[in-house]
């Protein structure tokens, strides 16, 4: 949005999108409205987005890997929060997430974003 107020044509606001030059206030401003609207589905006492690594992480994840980056905004908190697994139903997500996981933290993390029916088989074994 950003971009688009200051003139920048589509097509090179796609093309760089992995440039990130948000402030941290430019974060917050985004952060504010995304904290209302969970708060008004009793969802506020979960999330914890002024972690400053959880961001971090967040951004990370979307510049230097194919993971979107709302699906970035979850594992950044998911990691930060030392989840043990992350469950999704999103494919594409599950092997973007697990491959810059593995690349990054090389078997840390290994299988870390499973489908519901990974879920049920890690959770029986134990």
């Amino acid at each position: 949005n950003k971009k688009v107020a200051e003139g920048v044509p589509f097509k090179h606001i796609i093309s760089n999108r992995l440039k990130r030059d948000l402030s941290e206030e430019e974060l917050k401003k985004v952060f504010e409205p995304i904290k209302r609207k969970l708060k008004t589905y009793d969802l506020d006492w979960f999330f914890y987005p002024l972690d400053v690594n959880w961001w971090k992480s967040a951004l990370d994840i979307v510049a230097n890997s194919n993971v979107t980056s709302s699906d970035a905004l979850h594992l950044g908190q998911a990691m930060n929060m030392n989840v043990t697994i992350l469950i999704t139903t999103d494919g594409q997500f599950k092997s973007e997430g697990n491959k810059y996981l593995e690349e990054k933290f090389k078997g840390k993390y290994k299988n870390f974003i499973v489908l519901p029916e990974e879920a049920l088989s890690i959770y029986k074994e134990k």
